[in-house]
């Protein structure tokens, strides 16, 4: 199975599991800044729907950008720790390359297919990082 992750927006994120044929599984979650306390958690649901261990899984496709920064960061760093973890590939695909999760999973799967392994994805963020000094 391969796992697609799309964390580019504050409001909501998606998940789905595909096998090489078509997507199987989809879900919709709205986060409304909350990712970090929701998209493990349902990853896990989604993979126990699927009746499939993590382990189990041969790529994942992940959105790396134009996004929030913080939406962003937590998508990549949940698919690069799987994808170093279980040593499988990882592909980034570009927001504006896709209107769907469907479509998501063609681009991402025609990547997948020219990779072996793992290697990092990441992130294209859509501004320039706003850093504000402290004041003393």
């Amino acid at each position: 199975m391969i796992l697609l992750i799309d964390t580019s927006n504050i409001e909501y994120f998606f998940l789905g599991l595909a096998d090489s044929q078509c997507l199987k599984l989809q879900k919709k979650v709205k986060a409304h800044f909350e990712h970090e306390e929701k998209l493990l958690l349902n990853l896990d649901q989604l993979c126990q729907k699927a009746n499939i261990l993590p382990n189990s899984l041969q790529g994942i496709i992940v959105v790396d950008g134009p996004g929030s920064f913080s939406a962003l960061r937590i998508g990549l760093a949940v698919a690069n720790t799987l994808g170093w973890q279980l040593n499988i590939p990882v592909v980034g695909v570009h927001k504006n390359e896709f209107c769907s999760l469907e479509e998501l999973y063609i681009v991402g799967f025609n990547l997948l297919r020219q990779k072996t392994g793992f290697s990092l994805v990441l992130p294209v963020y859509d501004k320039e990082p706003n850093i504000n000094l402290k004041n003393k």
